[in-house]
């Protein structure tokens, strides 16, 4: 589940376990808190899809009425009517699926890379906010500071404290970089795999290998068809220009079969 501030283009990411309407009403109420404790300002305005269940339903729309909130549903089969939560919900999308292409995470750390594309989406520019403003600063009005961000999926090495480790055991873990903590910036969540468990570490406590990804979670089929096709096609044009000197007879076809293949590629483009 998503929030955006409609104003900021702020967004906040819970995960739910279920989308009953129990759970769903318990992480807006929770949200409504933290929102107006720390803005001093209340929500006014609830826009969302009509989906059912999550929030057309008796009691959530009861608890806004109860605390003056107005409730703004899109119309069904219209989705630009929420135009501003499903953009960033595809934002977020296309972020997750190349942070865990780049990374060779498995799909199963969807949940943490979307944690952090949305982390690192309120610290981007964007074109809705003036002058390319920030989401961070305009909610806060300060720049976020950008120090303390790391390649995702490189390699990075956990200090054991003192009172953990054993005399002769090593002192270092050997972990994966999954994300960030957020509200601060001298934590960092990664992945022990040999372990097989997340850890939320102090950034004093980690050195981090950028160039280094041995530590890779293997995944098929990570690279598209599309690209080994089109290196495929780079290949063989350049097979076809090697072949020009090698054989004058044939010139005059393999310069005709040449410009019909990159007036195909101008065609496409």
């Amino acid at each position: 589940m998503i929030f955006v501030d409609d104003k900021t283009r702020y967004t906040w990411v819970y995960f739910l376990k279920t989308k009953h309407h129990d759970e769903t009403l318990q992480v807006f109420k929770d949200f409504k808190t933290l929102i107006e404790k720390q803005s001093n300002h209340q929500i006014k305005r609830f826009r969302c899809d009509n989906a059912k269940g999550e929030y057309n339903n008796q009691y959530f729309t009861r608890y806004l009425a109860d605390n003056g909130i107005s409730y703004e549903p899109s119309t069904r089969y219209a989705p630009n009517q929420n135009g501003v939560s499903e953009r960033t919900i595809g934002k977020i999308g296309a972020k997750t699926r190349s942070l865990l292409i780049d990374a060779y995470l498995s799909e199963g750390f969807w949940e943490e890379t979307v944690r952090t594309a949305v982390y690192l989406g309120n610290r981007c520019p964007t074109r809705s906010l003036p002058k390319g403003m920030t989401p961070y600063k305009a909610r806060l009005d300060t720049n976020p500071s950008l120090k303390h961000l790391r390649r995702i999926g490189c390699d990075c090495y956990v200090q054991i404290h003192p009172d953990l480790y054993k005399k002769w055991r090593t002192k270092l873990l050997h972990c994966t970089l999954l994300g960030y903590v957020e509200n601060t910036t001298k934590q960092y969540r990664v992945w022990h795999r040999e372990g097989r468990r997340l850890l939320i570490v102090a950034s004093q406590d980690v050195d981090f290998k950028e160039d280094s990804f041995a530590n890779r979670i293997p995944q098929s089929n990570t690279t598209p068809k599309v690209y080994t096709d089109e290196r495929q096609s780079v290949l063989d044009f350049l097979q076809a220009l090697t072949n020009l000197g090698d054989k004058p007879e044939s010139q005059s076809n393999s310069i005709s079969s040449i410009n019909q293949q990159s007036s195909c590629v101008t065609s496409t483009d």
